[in-house]
């Protein structure tokens, strides 16, 4: 053993050095503690307590703007009680204006050129509506309503309108699919918006009218 290098004297001696690190290869049994993660568990119950802390019916602010959303939507549907469905549905537009207004100065918002010039449009647009829409307004009995809605013309539209309703629905869905796979079609970016934004006038103009009705009827059996 004299003559062997020191490197093979090493190997063959009896006496093990210490081991260093885990061999998965080792028999011998390794003790080890618990595993803790307190960190972990701090962490997702700090951040348990901070959606808990931030649920929208804990702040003031939250129940301010329900509160006046709520009054203004039950004030904004009692108008239509008292003058022209054409003009008042125009000036539900300004809400666009405010939008604007509370995205910019509320929010930090960036308002972009395009923003500007569909607000000045928009704004335009329900000046011209609110001048020169009928200022007149129907009173009508619960039988005459009856008769408007069997009206032909009125049935043929509301076929038409859910025909609309569902093509443009499955259009948008269609395209946002091959979006959604990194395939996008052919003028993506002008067929969604323009799908959306028909389905929405669609619809909005439609639920306009029924609450109008609706005021109506409140309006003659109080």
């Amino acid at each position: 053993n004299d003559s062997l290098p020191n490197a093979q004297k090493e190997t063959l001696s009896p006496r093990k050095k210490k081991h260093r690190g885990w061999n998965p290869f080792s028999k011998d049994k390794v003790k080890t503690a618990p595993l803790r993660n307190n960190s972990c568990d701090d962490f997702a119950k700090t951040s348990e307590q901070k959606v808990i802390s931030s649920s929208p019916h804990t702040s003031t602010t939250w129940l301010i703007g329900t509160f006046i959303f709520v009054s203004g939507s039950l004030l904004n549907f009692t108008s239509y009680a008292f003058a022209a469905q054409s003009m008042l549905a125009s000036l539900e537009s300004i809400q666009f204006v405010t939008n604007l207004m509370f995205g910019k100065f509320m929010l930090g918002a960036n308002v972009t050129r395009t923003m500007l010039i569909g607000t000045c449009l928009t704004v335009i647009g329900t000046l011209m509506a609110v001048q020169f829409s009928s200022k007149t307004t129907l009173e009508l009995k619960t039988a005459e309503m009856k008769q408007l809605y069997a009206n032909p013309a009125y049935i043929s539209y509301l076929v038409v309108m859910v025909g609309l309703l569902v093509s443009l629905d499955f259009c948008y869905r269609v395209y946002e699919r091959f979006q959604l796979r990194g395939q996008p079609l052919r003028f993506t970016g002008l067929v969604m918006p323009v799908a959306f934004s028909v389905w929405s006038a669609l619809f909005g103009t439609q639920s306009v009218v029924q609450a109008k009705i609706l005021a109506e009827l409140l309006a003659v059996h109080s």
